[in-house]
This record gives C-alpha cells, sequence and structure tokens, in this order.
C-alpha cells in the first residue's frame, strides 16, 4: 500500500468516528473504566 491510499483510509475512518459521538465517548471511556476496574481488582495489599 502506498502513502496515499493510507492517508485516504485514515481520513476516511478519521471522519466516521467522528461522525458518530457515541463512538468517540465509549472509545476514550472504557479504557479508563477499565483501568480503574483492574486497578482495584488487581490489589497487591497483603492480609
Amino acid at each position: 500500500m502506498n502513502r496515499r491510499r493510507i492517508a485516504a483510509v485514515i481520513g476516511k475512518e478519521s471522519r466516521e468516528i467522528l461522525r458518530d459521538p457515541i463512538t468517540v465517548g465509549v472509545s476514550l471511556l472504557m479504557p479508563l473504566v477499565m483501568l480503574f476496574l483492574f486497578g482495584y481488582a488487581i490489589s497487591l495489599d497483603l492480609r
């Protein structure tokens, strides 16, 4: 694949993602939620 084709695909996908605000919210919010959940679940405190 050449650079123009890759740039066209990146532009198309960016427009498609920004067109749907729910997708943007989920893609930004879900990693943060998972980070906090896994951080809470994996506790290294000894009892």
